[in-house]
């Protein structure tokens, strides 16, 4: 069989074949093909490119170059490069950009309906002196653009305060992953903000990493928004405690169904300012924020589950002024204040988390508190909750708010279990180590002079229903109950007779 070095042009060099197979060089046109035997027509064909344009570059020149091989823009390598991967974006489709440092001095902007692929250590980066446009620094913009995928490669700010990835402006299907972001600081990494137009929606922010930049802020109006596996350390912040913040600044538009999940932040939390409907905040881990762990507040729907919160400078949950908030399956350990406050917030449920440890003798673990504008009707069960400063769980509200406490463990709280102004207006029952009911038996021997007899009933305080029955005859002579909080006393008119454990009773009692 003939191969295809017999057939080649004198511009063409073959640097791989086989019997049915090469790769060739075309010097003319600067492109790689792969010619690919026919055994059915006998001939060779050119096997299609798997991207519209290719962005390369040398020592000296920058250049892209369609499908075919032809050559649409070229330049001097790190003088033009923004140039030339601009020309590129103008045609859309499917860019790939080469391994390699390439510099930009102005933003670049992808059409409708591009997919960006970038070579592993491909490496986008500002020029010392970037220009900015309008005013704004940003290096990628994807304002008012839709459909558009950029996967891998490295997006460097170079130490200027820029906005690596800006969105915004009825943004929908745009997908960044694979990437990594970094040397920006004092800036939004990535700002999605929209500016009150319509809104934005179908956005994934997916296995990307940021470091030494600023924090990732999805504005408003948006909706259906995803963050998930991300990774974020040295983060500056615009406002201090952020890693992820979400319609920070509560300006009326309403965000929907944005979920942050499986992502890792070191130094700062994750920060809702308001107005979010349907957030889901779940299996994130938040080490050391400078501030709060995590923070909603204005909002409805919230769904927190599963997320590790520790060393809170602040708090670890603060849940403030939300509706229906459900707070499942976390670890916060070591908060300075309460690992979990709820505040003016309506209907929460606490269920199944570990809440380990506060610093601050003035707080509780677990605070509950409230103004006159709202009511919590809390349900907190099946949580453990240990090593406070203060309360393990403490309601400070100023109005009764019928929180439901139940199934509970404490341990190791140094005021007490519960306490606050308003416990006594909480259902309470069934917590180990706070007892509200306790019931049992009690054996006794008269001996025809005692009237008095005492079973400690082991509550936290006096309780206020009791029940004792007698169950031998000796014990069903006449008698009366006082309690204190230690104690039930059965006091008979007169002693009953003597004998061997001749006085049984059964008793119930509840504060």
């Amino acid at each position: 069989m003939a191969r295809y070095s017999d057939s080649a042009s004198p511009d063409e060099a073959v640097l791989i074949e086989t019997d049915d197979f090469a790769l060739v060089y075309d010097r003319r046109n600067r492109a790689f093909h792969k010619k690919l035997w026919d055994s059915s027509t006998k001939s060779w064909t050119t096997k299609v490119a798997p991207y519209s344009v290719i962005v390369c570059k040398d020592g000296s020149t920058v250049w892209a170059e369609d499908s075919d091989g032809k050559t649409i823009a070229s330049g001097e390598s790190g003088v033009d490069d923004a140039s030339v991967i601009q020309s590129a974006l103008n045609l859309g489709g499917t860019i790939y950009i080469t391994k390699g440092e390439f510099i930009l001095n102005e933003p670049v902007k992808p059409n409708n309906y591009t997919r960006v692929i970038l070579a592993s250590g491909a490496i986008i980066k500002a020029i010392e002196d970037y220009e900015t446009v309008s005013g704004v620094e940003y290096m990628i913009d994807l304002w008012n653009r839709q459909y558009i995928i950029i996967y891998g490669g490295i997006f460097d700010g170079n130490g200027q305060s820029l906005v690596l990835l800006r969105l915004g402006a009825t943004n929908k299907y745009i997908i960044v992953r694979d990437a990594e972001f970094r040397n920006a600081p004092s800036q939004f990494t990535l700002a999605l903000y929209n500016h009150n137009v319509d809104p934005g929606e179908f956005i994934t922010i997916e296995n990307c990493y940021f470091h030494d930049c600023g924090e990732l802020m999805i504005g408003n109006p948006y909706k259906n928004i995803i963050v998930a596996n991300c990774y974020f350390e040295s983060i500056t912040p615009r406002l201090a405690g952020r890693g992820i913040s979400i319609n920070p600044y509560k300006t009326g538009k309403w965000d929907e169904d944005i979920t942050v999940r499986d992502c890792r932040v070191i130094g700062q939390g994750i920060f809702t300012g308001g107005e979010v409907n349907g957030l889901y905040l779940i299996n994130n881990v938040v080490l050391n924020p400078s501030g709060d762990g995590l923070t909603v507040q204005f909002s409805k729907n919230v769904m927190w589950i599963g997320n590790r919160i520790e060393n809170a400078g602040d708090l670890g949950f603060a849940d403030h002024e939300n509706e229906n908030s459900i707070i499942i399956g976390n670890k916060v350990y070591n908060a300075v204040n309460a690992c979990i406050k709820i505040y003016n917030a309506a209907n929460s449920i606490v269920y199944g988390n570990i809440l380990d440890k506060n610093q601050n003798s003035d707080v509780d673990v677990l605070t509950i508190s409230v103004g006159d504008s709202g009511q919590s009707k809390a349900i907190i069960i099946g949580n453990v909750i240990k090593n406070s400063a203060r309360y393990g769980i403490g309601d400070h509200n100023t109005i009764a708010t019928e929180n439901i406490i139940a199934y509970n463990r404490f341990e190791n709280n140094s005021a007490g279990a519960l306490g606050g102004g308003n416990i006594a207006n909480d259902k309470i029952f069934s917590n180990i180590g706070y007892i509200t009911e306790n019931s049992g038996t009690a054996t006794f021997s008269g001996d025809g002079a005692t009237t008095q007899f005492s079973i400690a009933h082991g509550l936290v305080s006096t309780p206020t229903k009791v029940s004792v029955t007698p169950m031998t005859a000796d014990a069903a002579s006449d008698f009366y109950v006082t309690v204190d909080d230690t104690n039930i006393y059965i006091n008979y008119k007169s002693a009953p007779p003597s004998g061997t454990d001749n006085l049984k009773f059964s008793w119930y009692a509840e504060v």
